[in-house]
């Protein structure tokens, strides 16, 4: 049963690039480049990963030798290429050092892609419905759904002209006490349809793993994106305070697992950390590492 829905999964994989994130702190995997050589270990891993996200400030800052060879060896594997960015461009009054604003660059780093062999396929809106619609914090603009769309459909829109076929979808938090919020979602996803002229082509959750709220919270918003006939995804990741590799691997198995007894096998599920760890990707074989957390999820 589980390995008969696992052939219509899109599975994404996302670790944390080696960069320097002074918002965070730390950089991810040194070993991360090493993914991208003929004969690194995770050959298994590798054959059921559809897309290999990155994140902005690897697109904007590794050196176009490493873009070069990253893209040529996922091209080589059959592996899309997927971007995760901000989308929204803040105005004069808000948006300004919030999470998801940045959007008027979004076509210079397509360029970039395109200008070292990269085809990016899919487009990942890193949250714009939270930071532009419900957040209250400083800065917030608290923007209904229309006008949050239309400001990222400006950006998305120039992008398409460099990549037409590109599939754009959002990423959203949940986790929240009051579920209200997911009302909110659904007018944001038929927002960006009126202002697009298409569907999202995915929504991935972004779940808080707070037992207070889950599995509540996660069952309301896949009911809530499927009534909306978009495909439906979960990002397994441990958490922030994990202090090794291992408990970080063992807080995502937890995840996955409580995720699917509540939801069943998702459309689309996405391995990703913006965390400390796992530092850890290579070899497949190790329990430690990333790639084996994959191979584990595919196993029977």
């Amino acid at each position: 049963m589980r390995l008969f829905a696992l052939l219509a999964t899109l599975i994404w994989f996302c670790p944390l690039d080696p960069l320097y994130k002074p918002q965070l702190g730390y950089g991810g995997s040194p070993e991360y480049m090493a993914l991208f050589t003929p004969g690194a270990p995770w050959s298994a891993a590798a054959k059921h990963i559809g897309v290999f996200k990155i994140y902005p400030q690897w697109a904007a800052q590794a050196t176009d030798e490493q873009l070069r060879t990253q893209f040529a060896d996922l091209k080589r594997r059959g592996i899309a290429l997927g971007l995760e960015f901000g989308v929204i461009t803040a105005s004069e009054q808000c948006g300004h050092g919030i999470e998801g604003f940045g959007g008027e660059g979004l076509v210079t780093i397509a360029h970039r892609i395109a200008a070292n062999g990269g085809t990016l396929r899919y487009l990942a809106m890193d949250e714009p419905q939270y930071w532009f619609t419900l957040y209250s914090g400083p800065n917030a603009c608290r923007w209904q759904p229309a006008e949050m769309a239309a400001n990222a459909a400006t950006n998305i829109k120039a992008l398409l002209k460099e990549f037409p076929g590109v599939k754009v979808g959002d990423v959203e938090p949940a986790g929240f006490i009051d579920l209200s919020y997911i009302a909110r979602y659904r007018e944001g996803l038929e927002a960006f349809k009126k202002a697009l002229g298409f569907s999202p082509a995915f929504f991935h959750v972004d779940e808080a793993w707070q037992p207070a709220t889950f599995p509540a919270d996660i069952v309301a918003v896949r009911r809530m994106v499927a009534s909306e006939g978009i495909p439906f995804g979960i990002i397994y990741n441990g958490n922030s305070r994990d202090a090794s590799d291992a408990a970080w691997i063992a807080s995502a198995q937890e995840h996955m697992r409580d995720a699917e007894r509540a939801v069943g096998t998702p459309e689309q599920v996405v391995f990703q950390s913006w965390n400390p760890y796992p530092r850890k990707l290579l070899p497949e074989t190790d329990p430690d590492a990333f790639t084996w957390l994959i191979d584990r999820y595919v196993r029977p």
